[in-house]
């Protein structure tokens, strides 16, 4: 009878010291994973929410730039104002019903015509939203810097806004009593109000008024970008030498340095064309 060949040794797989080895293995491989996972998110989002912040300081810088154009156009704007204001104030008050002065009257409804301004809030609104991450990060400086630069802006958005309309809120309350004005036409009435004269010969004061705040807002904008470029202990390094009225070297700006000579009525030299431009 053939013999039947025993069989070969098989040896075993594992035994149980490398069992527990390759669970040891698995298990570190598996933590570490989810340790690269997570930390990896968690740089990604920390990476996310410092672009953000980035963007949310550019947004406050920008806005604050846009507002000091908007005082530029608008002390070039009430500049041409002042030398139409200062003209018609000329004109004496027995001769304001003259015929030949009738023409230069009608222009009060152009010089009444203020523009009014409105700058964008969205900055300001993402701004007060985040401010909670900006008190944790230790940016109080800018925090500071950044809500004077928008009251300001507020501040004189709405002072300029109630002006620019006072003149027409006058001129109705003039021609709700019209007899009781002197003045044959209702332009007329409105030069001799006095309270109207008052508002036209203010008008120099607040041209170079708004040409000083737009440089006073560059001024309080460049703070802002320096807060954002240096430590907390460099901040506050700065912050206590603010206090000597000599913050980064940039003398403080005085109004007194952008006020410009009252017109001197007797050396305006203007032309029927020009009166004719301005009814364009």
């Amino acid at each position: 009878m053939e013999e039947i060949p025993n069989p070969p040794d098989v040896k075993s797989v594992s035994n149980g010291k490398s069992m527990w080895k390759n669970l040891l293995w698995t298990f570190l491989g598996t933590t570490i994973s989810i340790l690269l996972t997570f930390g990896t998110g968690q740089l990604v989002q920390m990476h996310r929410k410092a672009k953000d912040r980035k963007m949310t300081v550019m947004m406050v810088v920008g806005n604050v730039e846009k507002f000091a154009q908007n005082l530029d156009n608008l002390s070039k704007d009430l500049a041409w104002r002042d030398t139409l204001a200062t003209f018609l104030l000329n004109i004496p008050i027995d001769s304001i019903d003259s015929p030949s002065n009738k023409q230069y009257l009608e222009t009060l409804k152009i010089l009444s015509a203020m523009i009014i301004i409105n700058h964008d809030k969205t900055a300001e609104g993402i701004f007060s939203n985040s401010i909670e991450t900006w008190k944790n990060m230790g940016n109080f400086g800018f925090i500071d810097n950044a809500g004077k630069c928008f009251a300001s802006m507020n501040h004189i958005e709405t002072d300029y806004n109630t002006y620019a309309t006072s003149l027409i809120e006058l001129q109705k309350k003039i021609m709700q009593n019209p007899d009781a004005h002197e003045g044959e036409t209702k332009y007329s009435k409105y030069l001799h109000d006095a309270e109207y004269r008052d508002l036209l010969a203010s008008i120099h004061m607040r041209s170079c008024y708004y040409r000083y705040l737009a440089f006073y807002m560059r001024y309080l904008n460049k703070t802002n970008l320096i807060l954002m470029d240096i430590t907390e202990e460099e901040m506050m390094r700065f912050l206590e030498e603010s206090d000597n009225d000599n913050e980064f070297d940039v003398p403080v700006p005085r109004q007194l340095d952008f006020l410009t000579p009252v017109i001197n009525a007797d050396s305006i030299k203007i032309t029927e064309e020009w009166f004719e431009r301005l009814k364009v």
